[in-house]
């Protein structure tokens, strides 16, 4: 093949590929925001007052990488903390998450998607007497899973915003609590299953890239 029969397919060739690369739909995803409490409908099994935490917000960051076409593989982290004074109280929580989205429908620039998620928690608060000294010392450890909804408001290309919650979940919960009486010690253990139907908001800012 002569260089001036190579020239036109050179030249279709360079206008092309800058189409196709914009064109390309990004396959990374990250995001930064907030959680909401947890507002519960309808639960069965738990522990009661043992599994309970009172932090309400927790802020959490989440990648995520396209698998294929509409299905995304995403990864978590959230942490929240609380101190009241007035109460002497102090919450921490941690939670780690790896599930699934899947995008399965768009309304004009909104993206709707079912969410998945496998996660470990971590949680406690303590509570002080007057003195100083500690008067409750609280935990729990817990893995589960759950299930819920989102859907995402494009920006542009690359930025979005999302709005999310979670309407199913179990988790099987191990607690443990210390209460102190002057030098007596009382010691609470516990362990047990638990579902519920309810939401649990949360909003990111989102960049694909």
């Amino acid at each position: 093949m002569s260089l001036s029969s190579l020239l036109p397919l050179l030249a279709i060739g360079a206008v092309s590929l800058p189409s196709q690369l914009a064109s390309a739909e990004p396959d990374w995803s990250v995001g930064a925001g907030v959680t909401l409490g947890t507002m519960g409908f309808i639960s069965a099994g738990g522990l009661g007052g043992l599994g309970s935490s009172p932090i309400a917000l927790s802020y959490g960051v989440a990648l995520e990488r396209r698998l294929s076409g509409p299905l995304w593989l995403r990864l978590g982290a959230a942490a929240g903390y609380q101190s009241a004074d007035a109460s002497s109280l102090s919450a921490r929580h941690l939670a780690l998450a790896a599930g699934l989205r899947w995008a399965f429908t768009e309304l004009g620039p909104v993206e709707v998607s079912g969410i998945t998620s496998l996660r470990f928690r971590a949680a406690g608060f303590d509570v002080e007497a007057g003195d100083g000294r500690p008067a409750l010392e609280h935990g729990t450890l817990s893995v589960g899973g759950s299930a819920g909804l989102s859907a995402e408001h494009a920006f542009d290309e690359a930025f979005s915003l999302r709005l999310a919650t979670e309407l199913v979940s179990f988790n099987w919960t191990r607690s443990h609590q210390a209460s102190f009486q002057g030098i007596d010690r009382g010691d609470e253990r516990a362990s047990a299953w638990d579902a519920s139907f309810g939401l649990e908001p949360s909003i990111e800012l989102r960049l694909r890239f």
